[in-house]
């Protein structure tokens, strides 16, 4: 709740809902900026839509694709800072990164590893301009050591503990090591995309621009996985794009720290170029109304209305009947 304590999301809801806010025309009977929502989820080899009103699992971004529209994923319209916010946490609720307690597997402390790369795209229309932009905000995921010593153990106890009751001891082991295998194979997916991410970075960054803007054939990195097909659009097309580098101070994080860097560095390089799309009406974007994803509010229970205690009389004067209406008093010069 304190203003100077606000996230990057928070502050920049707060800001385009003040220009918003001073968008509106007396004339019009509406504010001439329209902002739209759109939130997706890289998980290993799938992308989901997790503004999907089916769910984060009913719709796929193949799915919303062939549906029509000029962008694959759900864009729902956000009238008011509330349906953001209740459209903003709806999307971490569902995501497989940020949904629930991250809790590592040994109990010990810290999250555990993020297991998908979020996206957030944030539109804003300008109906006096006819002109659109958009702002992608995307949380990637990061490299995932593989279990150690501790982690493998206590997914070999839960597994057993979860199995023992109702299966013999050899599926109970079965069942402890496919738990251990599942961990392996989702932490060296993860570790895959970000070294597929490090070549994208590093090709980006030794395009030449001045022989006009890049294609997407020029990339051999953007055809690595999931998460470098989403981004590769976004670092050669028109956008900006910042990369903001989050490491750790502490010496046994050293190698990833700099590996983290070293892939950072090569956004020092990118050069593309960023125009405003002009020409483009609001009836031409599919936006859906938010209570199409938002689930229903619950009603406000109203607190029972008590009745208004009786008057109380005045000391030392008798409490008039009910309905009688007092008298003004007459008095002389020295009645006060």
């Amino acid at each position: 709740a304190v203003p100077e304590r606000y996230g990057l999301c928070p502050r920049l809801m707060s800001e385009l809902f003040d220009a918003i806010d001073a968008s509106w025309s007396e004339s019009a009977g509406a504010a001439s900026l329209t902002l739209g929502i759109a939130c997706w989820e890289v998980r290993h080899d799938s992308v989901v839509d997790l503004l999907a009103a089916g769910g984060p699992d009913g719709q796929q971004a193949q799915a919303a694709s062939a549906g029509g529209g000029p962008h694959p994923f759900v864009l729902v319209h956000a009238p008011a800072r509330q349906d953001a916010a209740r459209l903003i946490q709806l999307a971490r609720d569902r995501s497989a990164a940020h949904g629930g307690a991250r809790t590592r597997p040994d109990g010990a402390e810290g999250g555990a590893p993020s297991r998908g790369s979020l996206f957030l795209r944030l539109v804003l229309h300008d109906a006096a301009r006819g002109t659109l932009a958009s702002l992608y905000l995307i949380d990637l995921v990061g490299p995932a050591p593989l279990p150690t010593p501790s982690e493998a153990a206590a997914a070999v106890a839960t597994a057993a503990a979860a199995a023992a009751s109702s299966s013999s001891s050899s599926s109970s082991s079965s069942s402890a090591a496919a738990a251990v295998g599942g961990v392996v194979g989702e932490r060296r997916a993860l570790n895959k995309q970000v070294s597929a991410l490090h070549r994208l970075l590093s090709e980006v960054g030794a395009l030449d621009t001045s022989r006009g803007p890049p294609t997407l054939e020029q990339l051999a990195g953007s055809r690595d996985s999931k998460l470098t097909q989403q981004l590769a659009p976004l670092l050669i097309g028109n956008c900006k794009a910042h990369l903001l580098a989050c490491v750790r101070a502490e010496g046994s994080h050293y190698g990833e720290t700099c590996a983290t860097l070293r892939a950072a560095s090569h956004a020092l390089s990118l050069q593309t170029p960023c125009l405003r799309l002009g020409g483009i009406r609001l009836a031409d974007l599919p936006l859906l109304r938010p209570q199409a994803v938002l689930p229903p509010l619950a009603p406000l229970r109203r607190a029972p209305v008590r009745p208004a205690p009786p008057p109380v009389a005045r000391r030392g004067f008798p409490q008039p009947p009910e309905g009688e209406r007092a008298l003004p008093r007459r008095g002389g010069g020295g009645d006060g």
